[in-house]
């Protein structure tokens, strides 16, 4: 019942040998890593997106996150006309306990710092992680597992919330792949080394396909 962690044939001559010699012959003995499915977890990293505050809220001093939107919740209809000549200032993000989140198929978990994940051995797509026996569960009663299953409640309950300038911000996805926040809309232009190019419209989120061989200038980033 146990599956290879190696997935391709480059995989296994990366792998660890012993070998034993007996008169003319050398035998050569593989040690090739196992793991029963029970026991794999799928890993998520949690990326701090913004959540734009409205304009005529970013300079309220208020204690929570209910009382800060509490004029748009009353007036939803109003207030969205009165923004959308004007870019939001602020927004907030969520500080998580942990920067990555190992979810097993009967929603066992286990989450982990930069740190923690930084000492596990990466062997293909599979990272072998020593002492984390021990797995978490109940999703709902942390910040990253509340994010995961979109529990409203268990997010209030156990995320903390930043409140900080908003600027343009880019996260990568993969290596071509690109996620952009841009606070207001912008045209971008994508140029090549074969020298085609072509625009990209960026009003808040846009996922980016960047080609090899090409780049895109926006206001405070460069992708290459």
């Amino acid at each position: 019942g146990y599956q290879l962690l190696p997935t391709k044939i480059s995989d296994f001559f990366q792998l660890e040998v012993t070998y034993m010699r007996k008169d003319k012959d050398v035998l050569i003995l593989l040690h090739v890593p196992c793991t029963h499915p029970e026991h794999l977890l799928t890993i998520y990293k949690f990326v701090p997106y913004p959540f734009p505050i409205p304009p005529e809220l970013g300079s309220q001093r208020t204690e929570t996150i209910e009382q800060s939107l509490s004029p748009f919740m009353l007036n939803s209809t109003t207030f969205s006309e009165k923004i959308t000549d004007k870019a939001p200032n602020f927004a907030l993000f969520i500080k998580p306990e942990s920067s990555y989140i190992a979810i097993g198929r009967k929603d066992q978990y286990k989450l982990l710092t930069d740190a923690e994940f930084g000492l596990c051995e990466k062997k293909g797509r599979t990272f072998l992680c020593e002492y984390h026996q021990v797995l978490r569960r109940g999703l709902e009663t942390s910040c990253l597992g509340s994010l995961y299953l979109r529990n409203e409640a268990g997010v209030i309950s156990y995320c903390k919330f930043e409140k900080k300038p908003l600027i343009e911000t880019v996260y990568q996805l993969s290596a071509n792949d690109f996620l952009v926040f841009s606070p207001k809309p912008i045209t971008a232009k994508v140029l090549c080394r074969n020298f085609t190019h072509h625009p990209i419209f960026l009003q808040q989120s846009t996922r980016v396909n960047v080609p090899a061989g090409c780049e895109v200038t926006m206001e405070h980033h460069t992708i290459m």
